[in-house]
């Protein structure tokens, strides 16, 4: 089978065609993981802010350590996690 210029022509036409669409494709998974990184940054800082607001919380009511933790704990909260002294 012998390939004439048209089928050539459609053949390259299909190609870019393809091509265009791989790379409409590749930028639109670009933009949802930037949209996702950035929904995970932002639910971090919330998560942050709200465990110094219930740490803020426990601190308030007990000036005792123990009995802040017990409080979180209570609460069921976490809020103490990182606090690994004492």
């Amino acid at each position: 089978m012998t390939w004439s210029d048209e089928h050539v022509h459609e053949l390259e036409k299909a190609i870019k065609t393809l091509r265009a669409e791989r790379d409409r494709k590749n930028l639109t998974i670009q933009a949802l993981t930037e949209e996702r990184d950035e929904v995970v940054r932002m639910a971090n800082k919330l998560m942050n802010e709200r465990d110094e607001a219930r740490r803020q919380v426990c601190v308030t009511l007990y000036t005792d350590k123990e009995m802040q933790r017990n409080h979180a704990r209570l609460c069921g909260w976490d809020c103490f996690k990182e606090d690994t002294d004492g």
